[in-house]
């Protein structure tokens, strides 16, 4: 996984990656995730609008569960 933040560009060993960003409830990734992965679990705002507590706490049970 590489990814940008103010500090330069990063690289890090990964086999999975979570992702969570915005407040609206915004799923564009889902259908391109299920053509490369059976297992795609779909949690936070992407599923509903919340907050990071509630987001948190799915990404958690979610990664319990992989």
């Amino acid at each position: 996984m590489v990814y940008t933040d103010a500090e330069g560009e990063h690289k890090l060993p990964a086999s999975q990656v979570v992702s969570g960003f915005g407040y609206r409830a915004h799923n564009p990734l889902e259908k391109a995730a299920h053509k490369v992965c059976d297992d795609v679990q779909v949690i936070g705002s992407a599923v509903k609008a919340g907050n990071a507590l509630v987001a948190g706490k799915e990404a958690y049970a979610a990664g319990l569960a992989v």
